[in-house]
């Protein structure tokens, strides 16, 4: 109910309001209303509820959305939004579906590109969610990382056991292994 998610909303914990910030597009109240909940929620949130209020912000399809992630989209071209919710900021202006945010988005990621072969990629260095990267790389069929590799075991695959990477590659390295796979290839693959 509402006034559950408003009093979670207030909460201490960092999850339980995270939780709650999930919730609103879920409620059957105004789209103002549930743009005024997660505008009040930004204003206060750590970069992980951010995280969870773009994605709310990026599914309420009103002017006072597009404005306020029109104004975030203002900072992030004056580099002034912490790395964590660049994307978050850029997946929300895209979820708007307005040509004037659409067309910021892709002059933002054109100039990331034209700094070296991963800019357009940089921008998910620094956030994300464990979870959600845990399952992409069990599940999700695009990426497919368990046809190659596995996360502990003596199992023989085309690519190395990728358990303990992140304390062998710093996040440069890593992303740079998932974008330009062949650059760097493991010894004895």
């Amino acid at each position: 109910s509402e006034s559950a998610v408003e009093l979670a909303l207030a909460d201490k914990e960092e999850r339980l309001r995270k939780e709650a910030q999930s919730l609103i597009n879920e409620l059957e109240i105004e789209e103002s209303e549930k743009f005024a909940l997660l505008a009040k929620a930004l204003e206060f949130g750590s970069a992980g509820e951010r995280q969870t209020i773009f994605v709310g912000l990026g599914k309420i399809h009103t002017e006072e959305a597009r404005t306020l992630i029109a104004s975030w989209m203002d900072k992030l071209e004056a580099g002034e939004v912490e790395a964590g919710i660049q994307l978050d900021v850029l997946d929300a202006a895209v979820a708007q579906e307005t040509e004037a945010l659409a067309q910021r988005v892709e002059a933002y990621y054109e100039a990331l590109k034209a700094e070296d072969n991963l800019g357009e990629f940089r921008v998910s260095l620094s956030g994300g969610n464990p979870r959600n990267g845990m399952r992409i790389f069990y599940i999700h069929e695009s990426a497919q990382c368990t046809r190659c590799h596995q996360l502990e075991g003596d199992a023989v695959l085309a690519g190395p056991t990728l358990g303990g990477i992140a304390s062998q590659l710093n996040r440069q390295q890593l992303l740079e292994a998932l974008v330009l796979p062949s650059k760097r290839i493991s010894p004895g693959y």
